[in-house]
């Protein structure tokens, strides 16, 4: 029997907000970052087409030193597009090391500080949000536990197309009969921030 999903919720791991499971026709697809969210339930593997929408979050970003291949440090300088003239406020930016040198970014070096503020060198994270990439389940960990994590921000995972509906509801299903959530790695711009979701499923009655 097919599973269909109301208008007003196609929401599947949201605690507040649960969906009716009524079809809306035509689909109407949500907005927000695409991916392919990939789940495991013994041997067999589920995909479904998703799209991740941003409900609030906070930024909790370490801050990022730039330097050159000789350790000068580097910063974005602002520049007039059309001369290259360094200017003090306008439109177009440029890597410039401390000695006024522009570098190019495939020369950069990134650092931050661990938590006992000693400089690291680091690397940026590839985004796996977005048109033809993938985001897989890391782990299943027991709802119990999920008090002792901290919860910087709230997002939905819903259907990218009707014919994912009946996925996620498989896969909502089987975290709540199992009381478990899934940790999967979240990355949306390639840079320095990694998120990691806490993925629970809530189903009451025909709601998902």
């Amino acid at each position: 029997m097919p599973v269909e999903v109301s208008e007003h919720s196609r929401r599947l791991f949201s605690k507040s907000v649960l969906g009716k499971a009524t079809v809306p026709s035509p689909y109407s697809r949500p907005r927000g970052f695409k991916s392919a969210l990939y789940y495991n339930i013994g041997n067999d593997t589920l995909m479904a087409n998703i799209v991740v929408k941003k409900v609030s979050a906070k930024s909790f970003d370490k801050p990022i030193v730039m330097r050159d291949a000789e350790g000068n440090d580097v910063i974005y300088a602002v520049v007039d597009k059309v001369t290259g003239n360094i200017l003090p406020q306008g439109y177009g930016r440029v890597l410039m090391n401390s000695r006024g040198e522009r570098i190019p970014k495939e020369q950069i070096r990134y650092f931050t500080f661990d938590s006992q503020n000693r400089e690291v060198e680091i690397s940026p994270y590839d985004s796996n949000v977005g048109g033809g990439k993938q985001i897989k389940v890391m782990e299943e960990v027991p709802k119990s536990t999920l008090s002792t994590m901290i919860t910087t921000g709230l997002y939905e995972l819903l259907a990218d197309k009707v014919q994912d509906v009946p996925v996620l509801l498989k896969i909502a299903r089987d975290l709540e009969a199992k009381e478990k959530a899934a940790i999967l790695p979240i990355v949306f711009r390639t840079g320095f921030t990694k998120h990691y979701g806490i993925v629970t499923g809530v189903i009451e009655g025909d709601k998902f």
